[in-house]
């Protein structure tokens, strides 16, 4: 009887542990797309090393006219700044430990507005 019970109550603590985790699990924020950020302006993008390897862990600041944001990278090397409004004149950097920036790459449609998103790209050079 008391092998059952450690049984039962270990099952319905797997069963529990089971039931409870998220369908999705990610490491390092929200992941691009996710449904509750699809439709707001964002600055958004990749980090990677100069043999184009993505990397984690690296710090994304965004400087605005008024107000810096950072973010870091998640494991696949994406991050996603969400903001009210895009603006022509921001500046992005991108800092890791062992690394220095090397490059951003800038990519904005044509025709693009304040609730455009933004996609900037960061390439980072080992020292």
């Amino acid at each position: 009887m008391r092998c059952l019970l450690i049984f039962v109550a270990f099952g319905t603590a797997t069963v529990a542990l089971t039931v409870g985790l998220p369908a999705k699990v990610t490491a390092g924020g929200a992941m691009l797309g996710d449904d509750e950020q699809q439709n707001v302006p964002s600055y958004f993008g990749f980090a990677k090393d100069t043999h184009g390897t993505f990397l984690n862990g690296v710090k994304v600041t965004l400087k605005l006219k008024n107000i810096s944001l950072v973010a870091r990278t998640d494991p696949l090397g994406e991050y996603k700044i969400p903001i009210t409004a895009t603006e022509p004149d921001a500046d992005l950097s991108c800092d890791k430990e062992g690394y220095h920036q090397a490059n951003t790459l800038r990519r904005t449609p044509r025709a693009a507005d304040a609730k455009t998103p933004v996609e900037i790209d960061c390439t980072l050079e080992h020292e």
